[in-house]
């Protein structure tokens, strides 16, 4: 009887924390048009997954991800195809919402936004980090937090797919490495801290 009441307990705060949100659609590299049961996994620490799904026959999934997990890979998989490996960096992200390719790993020479932009932007004093996903607080809320730690959020116009997400990640991972050497190594915690008390 215990055990039971624990498990139950365990999958109650599971869904409590279960906040952050990937949802979309995934298109064929071969036919362009939506892939029924791809499976989808979400994996962190390169190896452990913790979430997973397929897609419907069409092309749709959605995942939800503990809202205490803040990077993540997702992995597509299906028969005949190259798995899709896309590193997300999901702080302060509620929901993500885009089109994936399976069989597809975007080369960095055709990105949208690149490492060198990065690099100038943070010469001339430009420190943004792009959002391509609806944030968990206001933008209003979290550029007046960030701003104590040199940097703003930057809204992305435009339609979010893998070249998007990819492309963000890069250009942010560049900017993260600027706010570890200005703000020290630990930062991330208390800008989260600050935004848990609002």
């Amino acid at each position: 009887m215990k055990i039971k009441i624990i498990i139950v307990l365990l999958f109650i705060c599971f869904n409590i924390n279960a906040q952050k949100i990937i949802e979309g659609t995934v298109y064929s590299i071969i036919t362009n048009k939506p892939q029924s049961f791809v499976t989808i996994r979400v994996v962190v620490n390169d190896s452990i997954m913790v979430s997973g799904t397929t897609t419907n026959k069409h092309g749709k999934f959605k995942i939800e991800i503990p809202n205490n997990i803040n990077q993540i890979q997702l992995i597509l998989s299906y028969f005949g195809y190259e798995n899709t490996i896309i590193p997300l960096s999901i702080l302060n992200i509620k929901k993500i919402k885009a089109d994936f390719t399976i069989g597809v790993n975007i080369n960095e020479t055709d990105f949208v936004l690149s490492k060198e932009e990065a690099e100038n932007d943070i010469k001339n004093g430009i420190i943004q980090i792009y959002l391509y996903a609806k944030p968990i607080h206001s933008l209003d809320i979290l550029n007046a937090i960030a701003s104590d730690f040199g940097f703003k959020y930057n809204p992305l116009n435009l339609p979010v797919n893998q070249n998007v997400i990819q492309s963000v990640e890069m250009y942010n991972t560049v900017v993260y490495r600027h706010l570890n050497k200005i703000n020290g190594l630990f930062w991330k915690k208390k800008f989260k801290k600050k935004i848990k008390k609002g």
